[in-house]
């Protein structure tokens, strides 16, 4: 994008609306109140500020931020989806629509309300799906199908997606759904490093001692690109193979000693919970003390919170892309990804790389 045409939005009239399906209403309304904060628009803008000249469009524009239609979205009494958006709300705005993965009813309501959204006539759509539907079915091992890139389809035709519509997510569990569709389509934003931020604070003194840990070589990249450029905590790496599509084996720690010092073990989710608690366990053996687990989304599949409140973890931080209202781990910490999500939001409606 060229110099002169930083921090020019791409729709000063409308304004910003979010709409919040079921899954995601909770984080619509944390977007929102994110959105308000001025110290949000500053770092989202970062530096050099906007021309002179965009200064008072930039504020209206601002503060036309808000979330519309809540409680807009029910059920038929036959199961489905009832669906009444106000036209008037969201015609020629910037539209951002909100839904989690949390199983199939999740992607059918989305579906559903992308057609009513685009109905609306808003100017651009961006769907943002903090936790991506089907993330970790990324490949087959018969046929090669990766069902994310269906997904993305899906999405696109449901919201007549096109130039200048996004797909939003965070922290995508592999790289290539976000070269699935069409280029640029999928982008995505790291809530690692607040995860990682929370934890050192936590941690106070201790903090200089933390080694992070990955589980395999998967995490080990994500944790070098968050590393890339700083001074951080160094990295050790365990080894994990996997035994079924539901079980794996932890085994061995190369890297960073833990001995007698914080480890922490980023992830990108927290599925069954199996994998940390046998991580939790190897990193515990080899004299790592406390052991904390960081994941930007946590799922606590089936019986994963008693298997986590058995493993030897001090605490579990993750972010709010699934609600995690529900959960009663005593261990767990909450990290709101909010603030960063108001942050691409921002850059994407002035016209900035997200």
């Amino acid at each position: 994008m060229a110099d002169a045409l930083r921090g020019v939005p791409l729709n000063l009239n409308g304004g910003i609306r979010l709409v919040a399906g079921s899954t995601c209403l909770r984080l619509a309304q944390a977007v929102a109140a994110a959105l308000a904060d001025p110290a949000t628009r500053e770092r989202a803008l970062g530096s050099p500020g906007l021309a002179a000249e965009w200064q008072a469009a930039h504020e209206r524009h601002a503060h036309g931020a808000r979330l519309v239609a809540e409680g807009a979205i029910g059920r038929y009494p036959d199961g489905n989806v009832r669906i009444a958006l106000p036209e008037e709300e969201l015609a020629g705005t910037d539209a951002y629509v909100f839904q989690s993965a949390c199983g199939d009813r999740a992607l059918e309501e989305l579906l559903v309300l992308l057609g009513h959204v685009q109905g609306c006539r808003p100017r651009r759509i961006t769907v943002v799906c903090p936790y991506f539907f089907y993330a970790r079915s990324d490949k087959d091992e018969h046929r090669g199908f990766a069902l994310p890139n269906l997904i993305v389809q899906l999405i696109s035709a449901a919201g007549g997606l096109g130039r200048g519509d996004l797909i939003l997510a965070v922290d995508l569990h592999a790289p290539q759904i976000a070269m699935a569709g069409a280029p640029g389509l999928v982008r995505q934003v790291s809530a690692a490093p607040a995860l990682l931020e929370r934890a050192l604070a936590d941690l106070g003194e201790r903090a200089r001692d933390l080694v992070l840990v990955a589980a395999d070589a998967g995490p080990a990249k994500r944790i070098e690109a968050l590393r890339a450029g700083r001074t951080g905590p160094p990295l050790a790496e365990l080894a994990k193979r996997r035994t079924s599509p539901t079980t794996v084996e932890v085994s061995g720690l190369s890297g960073e000693p833990v001995r007698g010092r914080p480890a922490l073990l980023l992830e990108d989710e927290i599925g069954t919970g199996g994998t940390v608690a046998a991580a939790a366990r190897v990193l515990t053996d080899s004299g790592a003390d406390p052991v904390l687990v960081a994941a930007t989304h946590g799922v606590f599949a089936g019986r994963a919170e008693e298997t986590l409140a058995g493993a030897p973890i001090s605490r579990i931080y993750v972010s709010d892309t699934l609600d995690p209202s529900r959960r009663t781990l005593p261990s767990l910490r909450v990290v709101s990804c909010a603030p960063l999500l108001a942050e691409a939001i921002h850059r994407n409606a002035w016209n900035m790389r997200v």
